[in-house]
């Protein structure tokens, strides 16, 4: 997971754990050894307010207001924190530029599994109502056009001889209520799901890319 801005050739990314930072496009970078204690794992950048970042960690999801220089874990994480260990939980923002931004964190380990939602200060588990589903959320993805179209992915692996997952779940509401949409799927054990960018004219419909654990990518169209 890494994020970056193209005009000073700077990029912060995140493995191991730890935060690593290069500000020469690459040609060389330093590992932030300070906040290697707090399990960083999936990171995603305010497309509004470019200087925000926001990162998720062992037991929390920080947010950064000065381009990564320091972390303070959001207001809620006392109540729901959708911690999870680095590579095992996933983050995406939705922001149109009129209110503050809604972020979404996925953890499928730790204690608090589940996809949450957090807004206006605190957090909300959402996709509820689903038996063996709601805890097994790995991915999310919003479309960058259209903050209410929400899309996840759920993994379940077989060690139990056969998979709980039902594939791709799609809001169109914000994440108010969910629909299964996996027809069609070779796989309901999904690894990703990303939106393709372009933006959803009006009337029109959104390109979805799936990719599973095992058979492939796969892509749908969602109208909004």
């Amino acid at each position: 997971p890494r994020t970056g801005d193209l005009v000073s050739k700077e990029v912060i990314f995140t493995m191991d754990g730890c935060i690593w930072r290069t500000k020469d496009a690459g040609a060389s970078w330093v590992k932030e050894k300070r906040y290697c204690g707090l399990g960083l794992g999936d990171i995603v950048r305010d497309p509004i307010d470019p200087g925000v970042l926001y990162v998720q960690g062992n037991s929390a999801v920080y947010r950064s207001i000065d381009w990564g220089t320091t972390f303070k874990a959001l207001a809620g994480a006392d109540r729901i924190s959708p911690g999870a260990t680095a590579g095992k939980g996933r983050l995406a923002i939705a922001r149109d530029g009129t209110g503050v931004p809604v972020l979404y964190a996925s953890s499928i380990d730790g204690t608090n599994k589940g996809l949450f939602r957090w807004a206006t200060g605190g957090w909300t588990k959402v996709i509820n109502g689903y038996p063996d589903q709601d805890d097994r959320i790995l991915d999310v993805a919003v479309h960058p056009s259209k903050p209410n179209l929400v899309a996840a992915v759920v993994l379940d692996h077989p060690y139990h001889d056969e998979t709980f997952a039902k594939g791709v779940f799609i809001s169109i509401d914000g994440g108010v209520k969910w629909t299964v949409a996996s027809s069609g799927l070779g796989m309901y054990r999904g690894s990703a799901v990303a939106w393709d960018p372009k933006p959803i004219p009006v009337g029109g419909s959104g390109r979805l890319i799936v990719g599973t654990y095992g058979q492939g990518f796969y892509e749908t169209t969602v109208v909004p």
